[in-house]
């Protein structure tokens, strides 16, 4: 998890939601930003983070991205085919890894967080691992999510793909400009 900014009039702080940390940036006086990557084995400790994660809603804008280890309902049907493309060709690694997809496909965590109000900055359907480095030539899974609420805009939302994106995690970093600026 990384935040990069030239702005001045912030505050970084660690929080921790269930059995993760994350890192809170507030923008003073406009909005936060919640960097999240939670658990990758149960929605129920993902639920549990969202949880504890609304003790730290205390302005009317937020921004809450990262990996959350879900997938939203509404990107299942696009995924399918591919999943099943990479079960055939993994059949060890899709042994092991199923069930893991199969809970993160349950999507109760982004439903829990449409419901306080937050929207999808990333509406279409984009996988953003596995990458190259891990498992499948090509991404299938759209893990990291850019949700938000209030009054933001987020603009020029990027997968990074190739060269040395391909080989440095299992997720491919996803970059986004936020309007207007503080």
């Amino acid at each position: 998890m990384t935040v990069m900014t030239n702005l001045k009039n912030i505050t970084f702080k660690k929080i921790r939601l269930f059995n993760r940390n994350a890192i809170k940036v507030s923008f003073k006086p406009s909005f936060d930003l919640i960097v999240v990557h939670l658990d990758d084995v149960k929605e129920e400790n993902r639920i549990k983070a969202i949880e504890d994660l609304k003790h730290e809603l205390d302005t009317k804008s937020v921004i809450i991205a990262g990996d959350f280890n879900s997938i939203a309902k509404s990107d299942i049907l696009h995924m399918s085919e591919m999943e099943n493309e990479y079960r055939k060709e993994n059949p060890k690694i899709s042994e092991q890894l199923g069930p893991i997809i199969d809970e993160m496909k349950v999507g109760t965590t982004i439903e829990l967080l449409e419901g306080m109000g937050f929207k999808s900055a990333m509406p279409n359907f984009t996988p953003t691992m596995p990458t190259k480095k891990k498992w499948h030539k090509k991404p299938f899974l759209k893990l990291d999510h850019i949700l938000y609420k209030g009054d933001i805009k987020i603009k020029k939302v990027k997968i990074l793909k190739g060269s040395i994106y391909d080989d440095t995690s299992n997720h491919y970093p996803v970059v986004f400009d936020i309007y207007p600026l503080v």
